[in-house]
């Protein structure tokens, strides 16, 4: 490793370590990105459930703050345990990342999400009820059973029912 890398390592730990609020969010992702490329860790699919992780931030309770946006996503899907709407996943990513508008949450977790899903990256599912696209909700291939609906266990909370009583 050269001193350039070391370096990088060094800076890497301290933005972690001060990285709670996103005030460096760029220069951490410019660093994740060298070091994945000098370890030979940038092989993004992954053939366990969701995505892989990369060596990215974890802070508090495992969110993974300045990971990648498909890490994120995967957490709060891990997290409940069931599959959501695009503004189900974006509403439990804003706690955590308050600084970025809600809506900007939502637009890039549903650009995301259909790109992953039509790239094969991850196993990201999307379901739709009544066939219909408004009403279309996201989780694990391996949360469905052989007729391609959820399994109980992983049903959906519908979204008018999050709006009114404000439920993820």
């Amino acid at each position: 490793m050269d001193k350039f890398e070391e370096q990088l390592l060094s800076e890497r730990e301290i933005l972690l370590k001060r990285l709670e609020g996103n005030t460096d969010y760029q220069r951490l992702k410019f660093i994740e990105d060298y070091i994945a490329k000098f370890t030979g860790n940038s092989e993004i699919n992954d053939t366990s459930e969701f995505y892989k992780p990369s060596q990215s931030s974890i802070f508090g309770d495992g969110f993974p703050v300045g990971g990648r946006r498909l890490e994120q996503i995967s957490y709060i899907l891990k997290q409940e345990k069931r599959f959501m709407h695009v503004t189900q996943i974006s509403k439990a990513m804003h706690k955590y990342l308050g600084a970025l508008k809600l809506e900007d949450i939502k637009r890039k977790v549903s650009i995301d999400l259909s790109k992953a899903r039509r790239e094969g990256i991850g196993s990201f599912e999307r379901i739709k009820v009544d066939n219909s696209n408004q009403k279309a909700y996201w989780g694990s291939k391996s949360w469905l059973k052989e007729d391609n609906t959820p399994k109980d266990q992983f049903m959906y909370i519908e979204l008018e029912k999050t709006k009114s009583t404000d439920v993820l």
